[in-house]
């Protein structure tokens, strides 16, 4: 594989002490990183121990970055109270929560107050990701650590409880209480989370709400003015003694080395250049007949003067595929364009019947790996079943979707768990080529999923109660269930009572109800 640059550079900085934890893990950690690693990387270190205080991280993030030659960045926290190393895939403001950095006071005893959060992220989503395929990282980080022996952490580690941990702790308590959805398929997503709990290093999405999220944030917002938000927190245990602390070096060495193995790799696959010389060969992301010779939609994540028709007439199914898969990897999380060229490429990729199936579960896989993609499955399928495609494909992969819904995205993006599961009910109900219905086998069918996806609503409007939202709570979310009763093909009776009651309206019936015979 041809190399991407001839040096990778990766910036990296460690958290000073605060209350309960006189000798901060990160920072030793950091400090007794070496500064060259084989296979042409070099590890830039800030020089300090970044201050456990808001306004300090604030200020110092904008300049470390302008400073300082990088590619990469990795911030490093303690997480007291975790066994485990864990790198983080999203960081989020605290407007919207009941406590955060508005009410954690910093070392100087001091906040970041709500007003000051829309003073300077006006423009910013209220959870931002980052760019980095986390789950390919930490795959490869798993199988380089696999080695290594983590010796037991000592009991002061285990016992020890900070600002951080205790954010954690109350986040965790806050979301247990959401996610008790009824399910009604064999996809078991609790297993797949068991296991990752085995892991000594794993992926994570909970980074907090205190300064490691707040350093975390400030990075996101501050690396997507300017180029990519190649950028990624990790949170080490509460680590003491000097065989505890070198183990944590090592697995940050091996960290790094897989965020670099990836980012490589990543770098190879986006670039036509690089591309071109590699032994993978790929299709072209050109497309030279384009009508009005703009680049293709691969290259522009914003690219909406192409209708679905547009899209099938000037451009390939293998290339259709690139475009896919890009808009899914790069564009901004929650981005119009991003959706609505998704639904694009989903219309189109139903009219290649023979290939349909096998892009459902392209999409689906994707989003099982990354809560950040639950959305864009959603608006994929939809996509596809608005073409009409066959609707086995559909039968199999919308219980993996609602599956998926059903975990973290309800806490950690209510609003975009919302639009999701609106795009599942949406999907569901369309009415097939020919005329044939999802439900085949009728009411009680029906009655099953709308019930379903009324738990799924109700969840996230308590979970939207409990970060304090109440104002999202309002008269556009009552509309929002009404257009789901208006949905066709739907042959059942159910009104979705419990989100309604939730909201303080009352189940009507449906007008436009329809029914067929078998």
């Amino acid at each position: 594989m041809p190399s991407v640059a001839s040096l990778t550079k990766v910036l990296v900085t460690g958290f000073g002490q605060f209350s309960g934890i006189e000798k901060n893990p990160s920072w030793e950690i950091v400090s007794r990183l070496p500064t060259t690693l084989p296979n042409d990387i070099e590890i830039v270190i800030h020089p300090e121990a970044v201050p456990v205080a808001y306004h300090p991280v604030f200020n110092l993030v904008p300049q470390l970055y302008a400073e300082n030659d990088f590619d990469l960045v990795l911030h490093i926290g303690v997480a007291a109270g975790r066994d485990y190393f864990a790198v983080e895939q999203s960081s989020s403001q605290s407007v919207n929560q009941n406590y955060g950095y508005q009410n954690s006071p910093d070392v100087d005893n001091k906040y970041f107050t709500v007003a000051e959060q829309t003073a300077a992220w006006a423009d910013q989503s209220i959870t931002i990701e980052t760019d980095l395929d986390l789950p390919q990282v930490v795959e490869l980080w798993q199988n380089k650590t696999s080695d290594i022996a983590f010796p037991p952490l000592n009991d002061a580690s285990s016992a020890a409880s900070d600002a951080t941990g205790a954010a954690i702790e109350r986040r965790n308590a806050r979301a247990g209480s959401l996610v008790e959805v009824k399910g009604m398929n064999d996809f078991d997503y609790a297993a797949t989370l068991d296991q990752a709990a085995t892991d000594d290093v794993r992926w994570s999405d909970e980074v907090g709400f205190y300064l490691c999220g707040f350093i975390y944030y400030t990075g996101l917002a501050e690396l997507g003015k300017t180029r990519a938000r190649d950028l990624v927190f990790m949170h080490v245990p509460n680590l003491l003694s000097d065989e505890e602390i070198a183990m944590g070096v090592e697995v940050t060495t091996e960290l790094i080395n897989s965020l670099v193995e990836s980012w490589r790799e990543g770098k190879v696959e986006s670039d036509p250049a690089l591309e071109k010389d590699s032994e993978a060969k790929r299709p072209s992301r050109e497309v030279s007949n384009h009508p009005s010779g703009q680049p293709a939609p691969s290259d522009c994540a914003s690219e909406l003067s192409l209708s679905t028709d547009d899209v099938l007439a000037h451009i390939s199914f293998d290339d259709l595929k690139t475009v896919f898969q890009n808009v899914l990897a790069d564009a901004d999380a929650g981005s119009i364009a991003k959706r609505e060229l998704l639904g694009h490429a989903g219309k189109a990729l139903a009219h290649s019947r023979a290939q349909a199936e096998k892009e459902c579960k392209a999409i689906i896989d994707g989003a099982e790996r990354s809560y950040g993609r639950v959305m864009d499955a959603a608006y994929g399928l939809k996509g596809m079943a608005t073409s009409d495609m066959v609707p086995g494909a559909m039968e199999q992969y919308l219980p993996r979707l609602t599956a998926l819904l059903e975990q973290g995205p309800l806490v950690r993006g209510p609003e975009l768990a919302w639009e999701a599961v609106q795009g599942v009910c949406e999907c569901a109900t369309h009415e097939w080529d020919g005329g044939e219905p999802r439900f085949q086998e009728g009411e009680e069918e029906c009655d099953g999923f709308h019930e379903r996806v009324d738990d799924l609503l109700l969840a996230i409007c308590h979970a939207q109660e409990d970060q304090g939202n109440t104002a999202w709570l309002g008269p556009e979310r009552v509309e929002d269930v009404r257009k789901l009763q208006q949905l066709p093909q739907r042959p059942c009776t159910y009104r979705y009572p419990k989100t309604l009651k939730f909201l303080g309206s009352e189940a009507t019936p449906n007008p436009n109800r329809r029914r067929w015979h078998r």
